[in-house]
Formats: C-alpha cells, sequence, structure tokens
C-alpha cells in the first residue's frame, strides 16, 4: 500500500477522494475503539472489532488508512520514503532484516510499473507537479493523467498485499 503524500491525495477533495462511507466507516471504527480503550483499558483486536461493528476485516482496514494523518516526502526518495514508512509502522525498532525485506518489496512493487506509470509516480509525488504538468510532460491531457493515477495506484497497492 502506497502512504504519506498519496494517502493525502486520496483524503483530499481533490480529483480523487475517499467515500463518504469510508469516511463514516472510519469514524464508527475509531468511536468502538475509544470505546473499548476506555472500557478494556487496552487496544481492541481486529476480529473483535470485526463482530462489534458487523463490517468485514477488509473494510476495518480501508476505513483505518484512510484516516490516517499524512506525512510529507519532499526530500526522499519513493522507494526510501516507501521503506521507511513500513518499517516505522512495522515496530518502533525495526530490525536490519525487516529494512531489507521492505525494501525489497516495495522495490518489487515499483518496479512492478511500466515505464510510464513509474514516471507518473516520480513526477507527481516525487516533484510535487500537478495533474496538468504531468499530462504536458507525457503528452496526454489530464483526465488521463487521472485515470493512470488512480490505476497505477491501485496497481501498487494490489503488488504490496
Amino acid at each position: 500500500m502506497i502512504i504519506g503524500e498519496i494517502q493525502r491525495f486520496l483524503r483530499d477533495d481533490g480529483m480523487v477522494h475517499i467515500s463518504r462511507k469510508i469516511r463514516d466507516d472510519a469514524r464508527k471504527i475509531a468511536i468502538i475503539r475509544e470505546k473499548y480503550r476506555m472500557n478494556e483499558n487496552s487496544e481492541i483486536s481486529l476480529e473483535k472489532m470485526e463482530n462489534i461493528s458487523g463490517m468485514s476485516k477488509q473494510d476495518i482496514i480501508i476505513a483505518m488508512e484512510a484516516d490516517k494523518n499524512a506525512s510529507s516526502i519532499e526530500n526522499e526518495s519513493v522507494l526510501d520514503y516507501l521503506d521507511n514508512k513500513m518499517s516505522a509502522e512495522a515496530s518502533d525498532k525495526p530490525s536490519e532484516t525487516d529494512k531489507v525485506i521492505n525494501h525489497i518489496a516495495m522495490q518489487q512493487a515499483f518496479n512492478s510499473l511500466d515505464d510510464s506509470e513509474r514516471r507518473l509516480i516520480m513526477l507527481r509525488y516525487m516533484q510535487d507537479k500537478t495533474q496538468k504538468q504531468v499530462a504536458e510532460v507525457l503528452g496526454r491531457n489530464q483526465v488521463a493523467i487521472s485515470r493512470m493515477e488512480k490505476n497505477t495506484l491501485a496497481k501498487l497497492r494490489r503488488a504490496m498485499m
């Protein structure tokens, strides 16, 4: 899954946004987590959350991911940023083995993209170009870039699962 700037992009009220249902699910999950934390003085498991909410595990995870704070990748390469983010989420102090495995997974996901998809991600998220600017560079229109970006992000998500 792609994180940080891509999550921010997906959550913003821009060209692509998180659906109202997912936002409502995120609020519902947050309330359930807080109530459980107050009553049980511990974090709720995914299985318990599934039973309480009536939602599937996948829907719960999607809602929780949509509700995360964004972070910036201004001064890092895409692979280093994603590698660092995955390592930080895995544990407070990831082992060197975890770092290597995460980096390889990110590299494989990124390398699974074709040249134009990789270029799109680099322009949009590394060089902070707008879809219109990317369209000019790639010789396409903005609508085509928007669709390409949506499909590319979905492809990266699938590759990381």
